[in-house]
């Protein structure tokens, strides 16, 4: 289990580039994938304005086309990074500076029914204002080409105690 329950850097400092960008890599695993993003998010405006969402739109799987995406748990075009700045402060704001977070667990799900493998991961975040944490499902799916081949990258972000 992964936790980062308090706001320093050192914690994450392996995966931390000299620009602040952590690109998606076939090295990291699905628990470290989703950390590097909430750690980000975490310190949403450290490099610059927007880097953590910045990092999370990095980090999806089918953003950035101009086919439909999935990434808010539901179809929707995501192919400007305003978009899906936009949506990210409407469906996932508590992640956006959050206090703390905490990795709960993992799992991979295979492939099926035509469907690729899955990782599915759940993280409690702290919101930036406090309160109790939230509960929310990332599913991971590996990018099957171009230069992040390999990668898990997120398919999916969901709250779950929304629903």
């Amino acid at each position: 289990m992964f936790s980062a329950m308090c706001p320093s850097r050192p914690l994450m400092s392996a995966f931390w580039a000299a620009d602040g960008s952590t690109p998606p890599s076939p090295e990291y695993t699905a628990e470290q994938a989703v950390a590097i993003q909430l750690a980000a998010l975490q310190r949403n405006n450290e490099p610059w304005g927007n880097h953590g969402v910045q990092t999370a739109y990095e980090w999806a799987l089918d953003v950035g086309g101009l086919d439909p995406s999935m990434y808010f748990g539901f179809s929707k075009d995501l192919y400007h990074f305003d978009h899906f700045m936009g949506m990210f402060a409407n469906r996932l704001g508590q992640l956006v500076n959050c206090q703390a977070f905490a990795v709960e667990s993992a799992q991979e799900l295979p492939a099926g029914d035509g469907g690729p493998m899955t990782a599915v991961v759940v993280a409690a975040v702290t919101p930036a204002q406090g309160g109790e944490p939230s509960r929310f499902e990332f599913c991971l799916r590996p990018k099957t080409v171009g230069a992040r081949k390999g990668s898990l990258m997120t398919y999916m972000v969901r709250r779950l105690d929304q629903e």
